[in-house]
């Protein structure tokens, strides 16, 4: 996959982060290309992009920071202690 005319100071971003968690470029983008992927399935399979936040018009409050991926692991977590 190539991306062009990506902007100097993104792909600077992303390479400090990549460095920063300790992972090549290569590596990082392909882990939040993967994360972006399962967060966009997830929205399909909500109706196509309808969530909370889009009905109610703004971030609830204190979950801002709160990915799809983020809720529906936690809904795996407390599954898998139930049984």
């Amino acid at each position: 996959m190539q991306v062009r005319n990506l902007d100097a100071a993104v792909q600077d971003r992303l390479q400090r982060s990549a460095r920063q968690e300790g992972l090549s470029l290569s590596a990082f983008l392909r882990r939040e290309l993967t994360t972006l992927a399962r967060e966009l399935e997830v929205q399909e399979r909500a109706g196509y992009g309808v969530t909370l936040q889009s009905i109610l018009g703004a971030p609830l409050r204190g979950l801002e920071n709160v990915s799809t991926q983020d809720i529906v692991d936690a809904i795996h977590e407390g599954r898998a202690e139930r049984m």
